[in-house]
């Protein structure tokens, strides 16, 4: 059984809505939130227990790239973070230093559509991740995928 709770947060001084389906990792059900970005949509979270982060509407801008490092630390069990064909515009991930890339070192699936650019260092020391799937991606920046030693198995667009 699957529960689906939906919050639809529609207020015209936010702009376009996220929506954000939040897997946890130790309950039954799939909770989707419509709110005005990621932070917003797992606030209500203990963020170590989110396994999985599925975004499927709206626009994924820079603000959630940068929220995603900042609590890079708390999400330690985010095994799966896809953004699909669905969202209506992803933000290029900027660049980033070694010691501080977008996503906590137990990933291990990620799937970005629409997503162009690959900052530097973005993906760097990832060691848990091993698929990568990034198929509209047109720029991979310097290291980004420095250390992701178990990668196995990269998508990108063909030529």
């Amino acid at each position: 059984v699957v529960v689906l709770l939906v919050l639809a947060c529609r207020d015209a001084a936010w702009g376009d809505n996220l929506t954000v389906t939040v897997i946890p990792y130790d309950i039954t059900g799939t909770p989707k939130y419509e709110l005005k970005s990621l932070q917003e949509a797992l606030k209500r979270w203990d963020l170590s227990r989110v396994w999985g982060i599925e975004v499927t509407a709206g626009k994924f801008e820079t603000a959630d790239w940068e929220w995603l490092k900042d609590n890079s630390a708390k999400l330690s069990r985010l095994k799966k973070f896809v953004v699909t064909e669905d969202i209506e515009s992803v933000a290029d991930i900027p660049n980033t230093t070694e010691d501080s890339p977008y996503f906590s070192r137990s990933l291990e699936k990620l799937l970005l559509a629409k997503l162009k650019r690959v900052g530097d260092y973005a993906l760097q020391g990832r060691d848990s991740l091993t698929s990568v799937s990034l198929p509209d991606a047109t720029e991979i920046g310097d290291d980004a995928f420095k250390g992701c030693v178990k990668l196995e198995s990269v998508s990108l667009p063909t030529a």
